[in-house]
């Protein structure tokens, strides 16, 4: 909607594609189904509810005209190919889900899908990592970001896999001895 808003107000209609992806199917069927309750009027002005939305019952249906531009699609952020000539990848509240290295590993991919100069988009908790010199802060704030160097081709994600899955392992072994050591009874001599 405020992409569909800010085009007009500029007088230009760039042809626009929004990737929504998640790595569950049934959060693409409900999201591409484009169906919310009567709550959303409360969080919607009614100029918006008007313009981008049809009511059908207590329901309201996002409008064709927003919904050509989006593309619903299952993907795996850390096991999918990633997407590439991205303008805005936006991954909020995602990668605070994940372990250090898979955060390392989601950051590279976006900055592969970025364009030259794209634009990198988190959420308030999450941080670009080891990656900060590859970006520009746009908005520390708001955690925006420029790509400054794109990654070069080839990407070894396999590689990449491997050594990450053997950090993990050792990661959680580590982790199991330290819990077992911290339960094991202490001994009595």
């Amino acid at each position: 909607m405020m992409f569909a808003e800010v085009c007009e107000r500029f007088k230009r209609w760039p042809q626009l594609k929004i990737f929504a992806t998640d790595v569950e199917q049934t959060h693409i069927d409900f999201a591409s189904a484009g169906v919310y309750s009567e709550g959303i009027v409360n969080e919607l002005s009614p100029e918006r509810l008007e313009r981008f939305f049809t009511r059908s019952g207590n329901q309201f249906v996002v409008k064709n005209d927003i919904r050509q531009h989006i593309v619903f699609a299952r993907h795996n952020v850390l096991e999918d190919p990633p997407f590439t000539r991205m303008n805005l990848v936006t991954c909020r509240n995602t990668l605070i889900y994940f372990e250090t290295v898979a955060q390392e590993k989601a950051l590279l991919r976006f900055q592969y899908a970025l364009t030259h100069n794209g634009f990198l988009f988190l959420g308030s908790s999450e941080s670009l990592g080891a990656l900060h010199k590859e970006f520009a802060v746009i908005n520390a704030k708001h955690k925006i970001y420029r790509l400054l160097r794109p990654v070069s081709l080839p990407l070894d994600f396999k590689d990449t896999g491997k050594r990450n899955e053997s950090r993990l392992r050792i990661s959680q072994i580590r982790r199991e001895r330290s819990w077992t050591s911290e339960a094991a009874p202490s001994r009595v001599a």
